[in-house]
């Protein structure tokens, strides 16, 4: 039964690593651009690590004490339909010329009318069909990327229920890991300036 329980904890784990790097390069890339002010750094580990980090021990924690892990016809389901979104968003971004962001919605609403029941997975496997081929990504490793995320998504379906982000971030497992294994590289892209992140952050924060 432990051993069951610790597979709740790893999916938790997963997505909580994943969270708190993202949080880290984020804190980078803002203190890169304001000039490396230590004091800002301090104040963005404090407002972004630092709680995630306690959210993080908080989900893992309640992961392990949970039943015992089982796999069930709408685990599978949900699998499958991960699986599915990611080259299915790919082919369509690329191949068809719609672009990530208009095939991720299309996918996401196709998914919705057929099934409501897995739209919510299917979205999560079109955030990995976003991948560019400038990083390196083929049919074959988003493909690849999106069995290990919907691996990820069963494993984690005890952890982080009701926290926005739980999607992307299932996605972003799955992708890293194949990244690091295929040996891609991040694709071509710039930073935005300072006063243009702060507005998005706004924006975002407005739009959630």
């Amino acid at each position: 039964m432990t051993v069951y329980r610790s597979i709740h904890a790893a999916g938790a784990l997963a997505l909580a690593g994943a969270g708190t790097g993202m949080g880290i390069a984020a804190i980078s890339g803002v203190t890169e651009v304001g000039g490396g002010d230590l004091a800002g750094w301090a104040a963005l580990f404090a407002v972004v690590v630092v709680p995630l980090g306690y959210v993080a021990a908080r989900e893992t924690r309640w992961a392990l004490r949970t039943d015992g892990f089982d796999v069930t016809r709408t685990d599978l389901g949900n699998a499958v339909a991960v699986a599915a979104g990611a080259p299915v968003t790919y082919v369509l971004s690329i191949e068809v010329g719609l672009g990530p962001v208009v095939a991720s919605a299309l996918v996401g609403l196709f998914a919705y009318v057929l099934s409501e029941k897995y739209a919510a997975p299917a979205y999560c496997g079109s955030f990995v069909g976003m991948a560019t081929p400038a990083a390196g990504a083929d049919i074959v490793a988003v493909s690849a990327a999106g069995v290990v995320s919907a691996g990820v998504f069963v494993a984690a379906k005890r952890g982080f229920n009701g926290f926005g982000g739980k999607l992307g971030t299932t996605a972003f497992v799955g992708c890293l890991a194949v990244a690091a294994l295929g040996g891609f590289g991040p694709g071509s892209g710039t930073v935005p300036a300072g006063d243009v992140a702060a507005v998005l952050v706004v924006v975002a924060a407005l739009a959630a």
